[in-house]
């Protein structure tokens, strides 16, 4: 099976395109293909806020945190916590 055209972009320019993402949307990637499954947990810059977190889901935004946190497998340059609740 043929990748998509995103697929097929350098690892650095798929980088940059997750970094652009809320930490939410780029965890989300990972069902997209094996190629993409742990693309978000090498991101060197994460940023949680009140983005992170849904009204309609019961998760919490500090089990979001941990959930990233633990599955993330690479340095992190930037990291910043934020939420209004």
């Amino acid at each position: 099976m043929e990748l998509d055209r995103i697929s097929n972009l350098p690892s650095d320019v798929l980088a940059k395109l997750l970094s652009h993402l809320w930490v939410r949307e780029a965890v989300r990637t990972s069902v997209l293909s094996s190629k993409w499954r742990y693309r978000s947990a090498m991101l060197p810059h994460l940023v949680f806020d009140d983005e992170c977190v849904s009204s309609l889901e019961h998760i919490s935004f500090v089990n979001i945190v941990d959930h990233v946190l633990l599955g993330h497998i690479a340095p992190i340059h930037k990291f910043k916590l934020s939420s209004l609740g």
